[in-house]
């Protein structure tokens, strides 16, 4: 057991770090707190609401440009590819230029859609 770990305050440490608590039992509670996060962003993805869509992908996007992976999230994030909202198209677009190559079989389904907006005669969605 390490001491002095858990005697950290969280006024001493940057607004960037957060005290994590290094006990074996601890870290089946990061890994959970982990999933349960995607699973809500899965959730808004799978929202039939164009806010909360934009709304995770714009969490999903901060936390790229931060360096998480966040590839887990890669077939909830490709089935908004067709989405109407062309904000939400954008940033799909973003994920789907950082992970394409990783996932390409999923990628594929994605396809179809850039060709029909590739034809679309309104040129913000070109």
């Amino acid at each position: 057991m390490m001491t002095g770990v858990n005697s950290v305050s969280s006024n001493d440490l940057s607004p960037s770090m957060e005290a994590v608590d290094l006990e074996p039992s601890s870290s089946a509670t990061i890994f959970h707190t982990d999933q349960k996060k995607h699973g809500d962003l899965r959730e808004m993805l799978d929202s039939s609401k164009d806010s909360l869509k934009l709304d995770a992908m714009k969490r999903i996007i901060s936390m790229l440009a931060k360096g998480r992976d966040v590839s887990d999230l890669f077939p909830a994030v490709v089935k908004n590819v067709a989405s109407k909202n062309i904000e939400v198209k954008k940033l799909v677009y973003v994920y789907l230029t950082r992970y394409a190559e990783e996932q390409q079989d999923l990628a594929l389904l994605s396809i179809s859609t850039f060709q029909r907006a590739l034809k679309d005669p309104n040129q913000l969605i070109r």
